[in-house]
């Protein structure tokens, strides 16, 4: 017997595609097209006047284009499974908010002034690890 697809899974769904994904593309392409305003809120960010150089900012963007890229893209494929119903998918979606927290809080070991800007980073992944290993919705995506 088929059963109705919980509101949250449609929601997180939906979330993952437009905002985490499709939104971090549109990111990746303000940075890439605007490199001088990215340094100066990073430099905010980081309480520093200028982070690091021209050229090494240019490698930077690169990479942060790059990681942001491939983190859009597994948003994007989480997204569609977990509203396909598939179990892959909803591992896909915990393993990768393990990640994001286990990166923030590196991140904030090694920058400690990022602290509030680290809270807000773990919120929406902590709400997929509480949602994801919830009993009825574990067993809603192995009844397939």
């Amino acid at each position: 017997m088929e059963s109705k697809r919980p509101q949250g899974v449609l929601i997180v769904g939906i979330i993952n595609i437009v905002f985490f994904g499709l939104g971090s593309l549109g990111g990746i392409m303000y940075l890439q097209n605007n490199p001088q305003e990215y340094n100066e809120m990073l430099s905010d960010a980081l309480g520093a006047k200028s982070v690091i150089s021209s050229q090494m900012n240019n490698q930077f963007i690169k990479i942060v284009s790059f990681l942001q890229g491939v983190f859009a893209l597994l948003f994007i494929i989480s997204g569609i499974g977990v509203l396909l119903r598939r179990e892959w998918a909803r591992t896909l979606a915990l393993y990768f908010s393990f990640a994001i927290v286990l990166l923030v809080f590196l991140l904030v070991l090694f920058q400690p002034s990022l602290i509030k800007q680290a809270f807000m980073q773990i919120v929406y992944p902590g709400i997929l690890i509480m949602y994801f290993t919830n009993s009825k919705i574990v067993a809603y995506f192995r009844q397939r």
